[in-house]
């Protein structure tokens, strides 16, 4: 089964699928092993298929951005407080595209404002690391 095969599956439509490639054409590139293993992450946090389409459909470039990087993002979120990370993906699908530093950027800007690293965390959480409000 092909990687864009695999995409229908979790229920994106030709339309969605081809608006991703269009935001990452990379995507079309992708060997069936990759997609199934970025699948098989957001399976594993708990992601229903509305959240897998909602953050697939939301930042396309999640797919093919390396385990190792995704991983070290999700253990520093988990270190921070935040468990329910589908939650925090469906919130804000690029979150998923966030380097470590940016997320320990953030927390430190925030504390240094005062907030507590739970603050913060629910801010995560909420999706609102991108807003410049907060």
């Amino acid at each position: 089964m092909s990687s864009i095969e695999k995409l229908k599956e979790v229920g994106l439509t030709d339309e969605e699928i081809s608006d991703m490639i269009g935001k990452n054409p990379a995507i079309k590139d992708m060997d069936d092993k990759d997609m199934s293993e970025k699948l098989r992450f957001l399976m594993m946090l708990g992601c229903n298929d509305r959240i897998m389409e909602g953050i697939l459909t939301g930042n396309p470039m999640f797919l093919t951005r390396s385990m190792d990087e995704i991983n070290a993002l999700t253990d520093r979120l988990r270190q921070i407080g935040i468990v329910d990370l589908f939650s925090a993906f469906d919130a804000d699908p690029n979150l998923l595209s966030k380097e470590v530093i940016e997320v320990d950027d953030f927390l430190y800007r925030k504390m240094y404002e005062g907030s507590s690293v739970e603050e913060i965390a629910d801010l995560i959480r909420e999706g609102l690391i991108d807003d410049p409000n907060v």
